[in-house]
């Protein structure tokens, strides 16, 4: 399992496929319980400083952030490192640049007013050549609670750069797509004996994140579940 599966993709039908294949190998029938995955395609991201200097930085768009413009949402540049309300003041009406957006964060971004949102990830020291740029994710717990702002997110030393450079004015471009796909829960149930009328549930996400193979999260975990069905077996 040791390959990139994110939810709802061909490659996590096929995770899915392999763990109720081993399950299969000894004796246990296992079953596809199959749900909706709300996502969103990216369709295009794109950050622009246009004052007091020019530059574009690469940066990939939040899935399930607000679309901006066909042309962009041009405004003032702040950063307001960890988003504490003391720094937020200036925000309304600009495109802040953040360290956390966590939900504490994000709900002071969205009550100072803010018109967009920039995060960072990765390090200072990361080669672009040798790196990839997270893709990211606003949450229904951030969205459904405060609602939506259009956002992107780059790389730390672009983040550093945009900073120290003295970026004023920037322009920011988000354009999303809303899909549903399908992903499925792998169940398998062993009965019982002498407490056949309890439940012990064990389980674990078999899915992975961007650019990650996802072996220890949670494909170990998924090894640990197998070995256990296979003793109980």
């Amino acid at each position: 399992m040791a390959f990139e599966r994110v939810s709802g993709t061909g490659e996590e039908r096929r995770a899915a496929e392999i763990l109720r294949g081993e399950a299969a190998s000894f004796g246990v029938s296992a079953e596809f319980d199959p749900f909706s995955v709300e996502d969103t395609d990216v369709l295009r991201a794109e950050l622009e400083v246009l004052s007091p200097f020019h530059k574009k930085y690469e940066v990939t768009g939040f899935k399930r952030s607000a679309d901006t413009p066909d042309e962009g949402l041009t405004a003032g540049f702040l950063y307001v490192e960890d988003a504490a309300e003391a720094l937020l003041r200036d925000a309304r009406g600009r495109i802040v640049l953040t360290n956390d957006i966590r939900r504490n964060a994000y709900e002071r971004i969205v009550k100072a007013g803010a018109a967009g949102v920039i995060t960072w990830s990765g390090d200072f020291s990361d080669d672009p050549a040798h790196s990839d740029l997270n893709i990211c994710k606003l949450r229904p717990m951030l969205t459904d609670a405060f609602g939506f702002l259009p956002a992107v997110n780059m790389r730390a030393a672009d983040a550093i750069d945009l900073v120290r450079s003295g970026a004023e004015i920037v322009r920011l471009t988000v354009k999303n797509r809303n899909v549903t796909r399908e992903s499925r829960n792998v169940v398998c149930t062993i009965p019982g004996t002498d407490r056949a009328d309890e439940e012990i549930l064990l389980g674990g996400h078999y899915d992975s994140v961007y650019f990650s193979t996802g072996v220890y999260d949670n494909a170990a975990g998924c090894v640990v579940l197998m070995e256990l069905m296979r003793y109980f077996k």
